[in-house]
């Protein structure tokens, strides 16, 4: 990506770009903001619109990007090649001292690949799906800024270019959802009774050691009055679930989003961090409870195992593909809200020639995200998802320029 000094620059190189190499030019403009206000972003979202959100549990690093301009959805190379490929001709202006602002794709890959997503609530995320945002919003520590991504085609003139990028720099969200969106009817997809055979069946697999872990989910179906926004929703879980990964995918019309401590991969230059979240206990009501409990959790020998258990396959899985593996052997406490974990955060540094997504895309499986659960009349030793989880629960992935 080639780092230019003026807005002029940006716009007339995009275009002779575009016009020598016949195919479109990736051209990004980062304009530094006083303050980036999310939960006034997401609450005014149009309906509809295409959209991501990703928030750490720190609350140092924000994203929100508006609008598809490109979208990825082929295998997991491709994704890869065809990105690094965008990027390496893509020309970025800022108008700050530091590269933050760059262009970044954003999304995640289906549970499990062998699975179709045809008809079911999945149907638009499809295998795996990346979106490119038209204008994105990014708050750090130090700096806060928006960024315009614009693809300039071979055919297009400076002006012409020039003309849209200034009308949508100065983009503004007008619409506001005050209306109150009560609930019509909600049914459990997985019935009480259904419920406690799967957990029968569960128990008596793992006694026949069919299986080491299993973790059941359960699904519910809710009505509204009408079309729920996401983007009111997304505001809530930012102020009642602190120290999350808090995250939004919109894509069609249909949202993804939620809020889990669990985070599966970051990369920092060569290093990568990944983190093993199992093992839990409630919060007690004062800081008195919340420690004494989260002693008895350290105590546990169940949730230690299971603790371990997830270690263990999450360092399994990156031993082929990193090196100098970091971990401490005793977890630590995460204490959320509303319940704690063992936690045991994992550094390695990746090895030489493999790529991010490659190595997303091994872990998965993650089994401190993944849910497993049995259709009635299943056979314990082949589990099967009778609820419609596709993609992680977990956060989805951000993949930025390098």
């Amino acid at each position: 990506m080639k780092l230019v000094k003026t807005v002029t620059a940006l716009i007339e190189e995009g275009v002779e770009r575009a016009k020598q190499s016949d195919q479109a030019t990736l051209i990004s403009w980062v304009q530094t903001q006083s303050n980036n206000d999310f939960n006034t972003l997401l609450t005014n979202l149009s309906p509809g619109e295409d959209a991501f959100y990703w928030q750490t549990p720190d609350d140092e690093l924000r994203f929100l990007g508006l609008k598809s301009i490109k979208v990825f959805d082929t295998t997991t190379a491709s994704i890869q090649r065809a990105w690094d490929n965008l990027k390496a001709n893509a020309i970025l202006y800022t108008d700050g001292s530091t590269r933050d602002g760059e262009p970044l794709i954003f999304g995640g890959f289906n549970f499990n690949a062998e699975v179709p997503t045809d008809g079911t609530i999945w149907q638009n995320y499809g295998r795996q799906l990346f979106m490119l945002p038209e204008v994105m919003w990014r708050s750090t520590v130090d700096r806060d800024t928006i960024t315009l991504n614009y693809l300039v085609q071979p055919h297009q003139t400076v002006a012409e270019v020039e003309r849209e990028l200034r009308s949508k720099i100065v983009l503004s969200v007008k619409k506001q959802i005050n209306e109150h969106n009560a609930i019509v009817s909600e049914t459990d997809l997985i019935t009480p009774a259904n419920w406690t055979m799967m957990i029968q069946k569960s128990i008596d697999a793992i006694k026949a050691t069919s299986f080491t872990k299993v973790v059941l989910s359960r699904q519910k179906a809710v009505e509204l009055k009408r079309d729920l926004h996401s983007g009111q929703v997304m505001a809530t879980l930012i102020s009642q679930q602190p120290n999350c990964y808090r995250f939004l995918m919109r894509y069609q019309g249909t949202s993804f989003l939620g809020a889990s401590p669990e985070r599966l991969l970051f990369k920092e230059a060569e290093t990568i961090y990944s983190a093993g979240v199992a093992g839990s206990i409630e919060t007690g009501s004062t800081d008195t409870e919340r420690n004494q409990l989260a002693q008895v959790l350290l105590a546990d020998a169940k949730n230690r195992h299971e603790h371990a258990i997830v270690v263990n396959m999450i360092t399994a899985k990156l031993k082929p593909l990193c090196h100098d593996m970091v971990y401490q052997e005793t977890p630590a406490i995460l204490s959320n809200r509303d319940i704690q974990h063992l936690y045991t955060p994992i550094k390695a540094q990746l090895n030489a020639g493999t790529s991010f997504l490659s190595l997303v895309k091994k872990n998965a499986s993650n089994p401190c995200v993944r849910r497993v659960s049995f259709t009635k009349n299943a056979r314990v030793d082949r589990p099967r998802r009778t609820t419609n989880s596709r993609l992680f629960r977990s956060p989805d992935w951000v993949v930025r320029c390098e």
